[in-house]
């Protein structure tokens, strides 16, 4: 029988249901990925181009808050305050569930590399009106 919620044809009691589907994610983060890349550079007191260049060449963002007097519990506070509030958006529109943010929430506070990658790309130029 096909489990609706996961939509797999048979049950996997080893694989968590709220686990957000791969693509709507990465596609939400490309999305909201900026408003959390601000959020995360406020937090850390440098500027989103600072923040982005630091991880472009290397740094991480333990590395970044270290230096910035940021300790690891408030970073581990900040990263899933950004994301919950990158995402709200995404949640109140229906594109993700917040179970998703959640659980994303918990990978990357495990592993805060997986946001890096989002995080160091440059803010987009302000638009020339």
């Amino acid at each position: 029988p096909t489990n609706t919620t996961t939509g797999n044809t048979a049950p996997n009691p080893a694989a968590p249901v709220t686990q957000p589907n791969a693509s709507t994610l990465a596609q939400s983060l490309k999305f909201y990925g900026t408003s959390i890349q601000h959020m995360v550079a406020q937090g850390l007191n440098v500027s989103d181009k600072e923040l982005a260049t630091q991880l472009q060449a290397g740094k991480h963002l333990t590395d970044i808050a270290q230096a910035q007097g940021v300790s690891a519990t408030q970073l581990q506070t900040l990263i899933s305050t950004s994301i919950q509030n990158g995402f709200a958006p995404a949640v109140q529109g229906g594109q993700l569930t917040q179970a998703d943010v959640t659980s994303f929430v918990t990978q990357t506070q495990q592993n805060p590399r997986m946001l890096e990658q989002t995080l160091s790309s440059p803010p987009p130029a302000p638009p020339h009106w």
